[in-house]
């Protein structure tokens, strides 16, 4: 009868494994759960949102585009337009308004976003201020307790490994070596049988319920879904101007000007070739020449009108 109890101790580790997974998993799905519940709940600035997706200049770009307040042209030059040119006037948010201003300090002259976003100072300073107030008012998100790593949880975890796997091996030795003489003891052979074969899926079911929730934040999913309202207004003419615009931080600079052809650097980065000569396009010749010198000085020297043999 010794496979009845072997199939009752299998059996028992089998749930007590299985318990431990579900239970994990259960939890993980209501931690889970209440994030996505307090994200939804959020009121979530539209400029905010945009910054957390690298977006806030090209949303406030576009509302300015949308209000008259700028105009941008096919290469992405941004200009003052209607509404821009009245200095009293200017968006109620603080980042569209940051914008604005930016574009104002360079006007007459014709901007692109890409080098406000790199050299206007004070537009960087308020887009960062108004992301850190923002960013101080999300709540702490609800996340699965990580045990900590020590000697303790090291040592048990191995502990259980072992423990499971001996059981698994010896309940195996039992299974194959085993004479059964009954119905009763080959029904308890298949019931050990599947609980071993259990046992041994335990690891990848226990990964397949950590995957359901592992790595999604709810706030990123919502982030995804989320657009600012002008940019979703915007034609795909008007779009393409704005990524263009914001992708160029070298030919529209305003008043700190163009880039000059003489402020490019060369394709041997700005070396002086006459000092580095080994680095420039003549360096072949020069190697090529100096190796036929050595080999013409190794030479020995032939009679008069008797060539050197080869």
């Amino acid at each position: 009868m010794h496979e009845l109890a072997l199939a009752a101790v299998v059996s028992a580790v089998t749930a007590a494994v299985y318990a431990v997974i579900g239970l994990r998993g259960r939890r993980g799905s209501r931690i889970h759960r209440e994030a996505v519940a307090l994200v939804d709940a959020l009121d979530l600035d539209p400029y905010h949102v945009a910054s957390l997706k690298n977006e806030a200049t090209e949303a406030a770009a576009a509302e300015l585009l949308l209000d008259r307040y700028v105009d941008v042209d096919a290469e992405g030059a941004v200009w003052l337009a209607g509404a821009g040119h009245e200095p009293d006037r200017a968006p109620a948010h603080p980042v569209p308004a940051a914008l604005l201003a930016a574009v104002r300090r360079h006007d007459p002259v014709p901007v692109s976003l890409g080098w406000i976003e790199r050299g206007d100072e004070a537009y960087r300073e308020a887009t960062a201020a108004h992301r850190a107030e923002q960013d101080a008012r999300l709540p702490a998100t609800p996340r699965t307790a990580q045990p900590a790593d020590g000697c303790v949880r090291s040592c048990t975890s191995c502990t259980g490994l072992v423990l499971l796997l001996m059981v698994w091996v010896g309940a195996g030795i039992v299974v194959l070596a085993a004479h059964h003489q009954g119905v009763l003891e080959w029904g308890a052979t298949v019931v050990t049988a599947l609980c071993l074969a259990a046992l041994w899926r335990a690891e990848a079911v226990a990964k397949g319920i950590r995957d359901r929730t592992a790595g999604k934040n709810p706030l990123d999913q919502r982030l995804r879904e989320q657009t600012h309202p002008a940019q979703a207004a915007l034609d795909g003419e008007q779009r393409r101007r704005l990524l263009l615009s914001k992708g160029d931080r070298t030919r529209w600079r305003g008043l700190d000007g163009g880039v000059d052809e003489d402020d490019e650097p060369d394709e041997w980065g700005g070396l002086d070739l006459e000092e580095h000569w080994d680095l420039g396009p003549d360096a072949y010749r020069y190697v090529a020449a100096a190796d036929e010198t050595a080999e013409a000085a190794d030479e020995p020297l032939s009679p008069p009108g008797i060539p050197h043999p080869r």
